[in-house]
């Protein structure tokens, strides 16, 4: 498959590029969706991805409202399962 669209900020590609000492922006995209692939499979696994500082102190976890439409084993999201737990206007 070929995806092709347009990255209007240069700049932006060239620090990735740089960042992950790689050659072209075709890399940056494939280390992208490798990242993105692993992320989707821990998300439909029920968990959840953090970030932390290097003493594991100052947590923060990723949120990106794409990854609450993934569903898990059980064939439901996180949006499913947030809008289940919700009271409706008729709960008392």
């Amino acid at each position: 498959m070929e995806v092709r669209f347009n990255v209007t900020d240069d700049e932006f590609m060239e620090r990735l590029q740089n960042a992950l000492k790689v050659k072209t922006a075709a890399e940056v995209v494939k280390q992208a969706l490798t990242l993105l692939n692993w992320v989707i499979g821990e998300v439909g696994r029920n968990r959840i991805i953090l970030s932390s500082d290097l003493n594991g102190q100052n947590v923060h976890r990723l949120v990106m409202p794409a990854l609450d439409r993934v569903k898990d084993a059980d064939g439901v999201s996180a949006e499913e399962k947030a809008a289940a737990s919700r009271p409706t206007a008729n709960a008392r």
